[in-house]
């Protein structure tokens, strides 16, 4: 794996993952009027009682996500460390999200999406390539 393949490794990612979005935003596949109907009666008390904090909580979490992202793309060992911590965060706390419902298309993006995002960590710690993440820049020489 060369550091270019990565980097279209990780910009193909943020696509799925984009369009992973906007699948579920258009409802590209659609679900019956039923389905939607008994999904939108599903209770979930802690959203419904606490929506501002858990709104604030996922726009760190996507602040957070969206640096490692720059980070992996610079090739810095915060970066990574940083994209590790966020995937371990949202794996913690997407139970507290309540139930879901994805069309076909958003599920498949999705589902195609965490596997790019396993195999981005797994290259960025456990491949040659993960050297480049622990190279410190040199530190500047003193002016006389």
């Amino acid at each position: 794996m060369t550091k270019t393949r990565f980097r279209a490794l990780l910009i193909f990612y943020l696509g799925i993952s984009s369009a992973t979005l906007l699948a579920g935003l258009l409802n590209v596949a659609g679900y019956s009027t039923t389905l939607a109907s008994a999904y939108a009666a599903e209770p979930n008390d802690l959203i419904d009682r606490h929506p501002w904090p858990l709104l604030a909580g996922a726009a760190l979490l996507i602040a957070a996500a969206l640096a490692g992202m720059v980070g992996l793309y610079r090739f810095t060992n915060w970066g990574r460390t940083v994209s590790l911590y966020v995937t371990v965060a949202a794996l913690v706390l997407t139970p507290l999200a309540g139930p879901m419902l994805l069309n076909p298309v958003e599920g498949a993006l999705s589902q195609a999406a965490s596997v790019l995002s396993g195999a981005l960590m797994a290259i960025a710690y456990f491949s040659p390539l993960s050297g480049e993440f622990s190279r410190r820049m040199p530190a500047p020489k003193p002016r006389a």
